[in-house]
């Protein structure tokens, strides 16, 4: 027998080591633990780095097991921002690379997405795991095989590309097929993108495709077409109280709270407290720690999709870990002003489909919603109650009349319709002109006997006799008549910012004058009215209408106020939604009317503070604003640069004809 010393035998077991590591079998760890053991958080992307913890973001779990299951073909995810999207798509990314090489690519809206992704995400990605740099050659040479574009590692490629480039995505086949926010890629000139890329994993058995995104709006978002297609799973939480596992969304019946407000420097501060979730099934109340720290897991309504291999989930923006309630309170606070942002609320922070319109918003509610708005001092009815603090006007001009509604504001858009006209005179004679001026000039009774007249009007020119129109609106600059035109492209904003209006050199028959002319982005403020209409509770954006039948609130009028809806129509550029008027109904005057009469109001910008105290500290009988008697400096200077246009105008056209005399 051998007498061993130690050394002897530690030299032994390492050289056996060694051969014995030949066979030791890979390791190849599913999705998940490979993302617990491997994954390195990039600092430039997270606040804390080091490896990633699934308990920030629980409900990425069973996305990931759902790629490792090979009945699963197509996973589809709709989930608000910055609740772990990418990290589920560099997730996949990793695991893929390291552990079941194969194609895999990567579809960006854009391409100017595709190099921020590709930068500020893939390359940390890769920096950060020993695993993948061992296998993604660093890009020092431009046969490194690896680019901005293309990363080569063996047995597969990760090829970056933008949705536009529809070559790229045709051109490449591939196991993995990972299309990032989803709702903002264009269709291809091919078709339906979601066939384009299912067609490039035909070749592959066992091949997965992942879509993510933010929803966008109901009907036209395509998250939502693959959500619908897949299981429909909803993340929930068990409650603490009957044991159901419920959803927690953001209405007025789950989530309640006390707000108070205060201004400061013009504008509202809210402070939020006492914020609980009430249980729909058992009706008790959940702090939001004992909401997120429930136990939780997706719950799908239609199971029967796992058949055909295809899953989908989504997520609340209340379950985010990195968001406070108050926080989100507060923004849909700001945000609800305006139906531009209380849609961006709802897809990015609440993770929410955006519905153009209420089915609550009928003509026949509306109609039963009409009030006495009580009687002034001396008996008669008043126009308006006591919450109106300003008028505006909006004027519809139609080829053979003028239609127009007087609108009166109080805190917080809260609303009272207060005069609806018909004025059955063409635009081009001086009676149409002459009754609105009727009106302008009208003094509208508060219930307490103050009277208000109109601060501003917007008068529509998208009639086809734009001079007249023009004329008629410099020729009551004075009266606050301004001139709009309706602009329905997206992005227009509602109300113009300075630059974007325009002085309009127009000459008729009576000369030379100069026109201000706003573009009003009239889509957002249609939004702006259907969601104020769907409010059913009296105070902040609530819309009244009187029942004294000489305002002229019948059904006419509410029958053209919801005359349109947010529909899709199909374009060269794929479908897009548009407001359209909907069966049954012929005429929208009155909901031109009270966009512009809104619009005015937003262009006016009231301090509603001053005003409010102006109108408390008057007598009964004194009106607000004070009737002008004459223009004002800024008024006088405009007219004055009006006459010099008119008489240079004039000049040139008598030097024209002296010269042509002449010669």
């Amino acid at each position: 027998m051998m007498n061993l010393d130690r050394v002897s035998v530690n030299r032994i077991n390492h050289s056996l080591s060694k051969v014995l590591e030949t066979f030791r079998p890979e390791d190849k760890p599913p999705l998940r633990e490979w993302a617990k053991k491997y994954r390195q958080m990039s600092r430039s992307v997270s606040a804390t780095g080091g490896k990633w913890d699934e308990s920030h973001a629980p409900w990425a779990i069973p996305i990931m097991e759902a790629f490792a299951d090979d009945n699963v073909h197509v996973i589809s995810a709709m989930m608000p921002a910055q609740m772990g999207k990418s990290e589920i798509l560099l997730n996949i990314i990793g695991w893929t690379i390291d552990i079941n090489p194969c194609g895999i690519l990567l579809v960006q809206p854009t391409d100017e997405d595709v190099k921020s992704f590709s930068k500020l995400r893939v390359a940390p990605l890769i920096a950060d795991n020993k695993r993948l740099r061992a296998k993604v050659r660093e890009s020092k040479s431009r046969d490194s095989g690896n680019t901005v574009k293309v990363k080569q590692f063996p047995g597969g490629f990760l090829r970056m590309a933008s949705a536009l480039s529809y070559t790229n995505i045709r051109s490449t086949p591939c196991g993995v097929v990972l299309v990032d926010e989803l709702s903002g890629c264009k269709d291809t000139v091919e078709g339906k993108l979601q066939t384009l890329i299912e067609r490039r994993t035909d070749t592959y058995p066992n091949a997965k495709i992942f879509y993510d995104a933010t929803p966008t709006i109901k009907g036209a978002c395509k998250i939502e077409s693959e959500f619908l297609k897949g299981t429909q799973g909803h993340w929930r939480h068990r409650c603490k109280d009957c044991g159901a596992f419920v959803e927690a969304l953001f209405t007025r019946e789950r989530l309640r709270y006390n707000m108070r407000t205060q201004r400061s420097h013009g504008k509202e501060q809210y402070e939020i407290s006492d914020v609980v979730f009430v249980c729909p099934e058992c009706g008790c109340a959940s702090t939001e720690q004992e909401v997120k720290s429930a136990e939780q897991w997706y719950l799908f309504e239609n199971t029967d999709a796992y058949k055909s291999g295809r899953v989908s989930f989504c997520v609340s923006g209340l379950y985010n870990r990195s968001r406070t309630w108050e926080s989100i309170i507060v923004e849909f606070q700001e945000s609800k002003e305006n139906a531009g942002d209380l849609m961006a609320f709802k897809n990015t922070v609440l993770g929410e489909l955006w519905e153009a319109r209420s089915g609550d918003v009928s003509e026949e509610k509306l109609l039963e919603r009409r009030e006495d708005y009580g009687l002034t001092p001396d008996g008669n009815p008043a126009d308006m109650p006591n919450g109106v603090l300003a008028l505006t006007c909006g004027v519809d001009v139609q080829g053979d009349r003028l239609e127009l509604e007087v609108l009166g504001h109080g805190w917080d858009g809260e609303t009272w319709g207060v005069l609806y006209r018909v004025i059955q005179h063409p635009p081009e004679t001086d009676a149409a002109w002459n009754a609105l001026d009727d009106i302008l000039e009208r003094e509208f009774f508060r219930q307490d006997g103050r009277s208000l007249r109109i601060t501003r009007t917007c008068v529509d020119t998208g009639y086809k006799a734009k001079t007249i129109v023009y004329r008629r609106c410099w020729e009551r600059r004075a009266k606050r008549v301004i001139a709009i035109k309706g602009v329905s492209s997206e992005g227009a904003r509602y109300v113009p910012t300075p630059e974007k209006v325009t002085k309009q050199a127009v000459k008729d028959e009576k000369g030379l004058f100069v026109v201000r002319l706003f573009p009003i982005g009239v889509d957002e403020g249609k939004h702006n009215i259907f969601t104020d209409l769907d409010i059913g509770i009296q105070g902040r954006h609530f819309c009244h209408f009187p029942e004294n039948p000489e305002a002229g609130y019948d059904g006419r009028y509410f029958h053209g106020l919801v005359s349109e809806d947010f529909l899709p129509v199909k374009t060269s550029s794929g479908i897009k939604y548009k407001w359209m008027i909907r069966n049954g109904h012929e005429r929208n005057e009155p909901l031109d009317c009270r966009n512009y009469a809104l619009v005015a109001c937003r262009i006016e910008n009231p301090d509603w503070q001053s005003r409010e105290r102006e109108i408390r500290s008057s007598r009964p009988g004194q009106t607000h604003p004070k009737k002008k008697t004459e223009l004002t400096r800024r008024e006088q200077g405009l007219n004055r640069y009006e006459q010099n246009a008119q008489s240079s105008e004039e000049m040139l056209e008598r030097a024209y004809d002296f010269a042509g005399k002449e010669w």
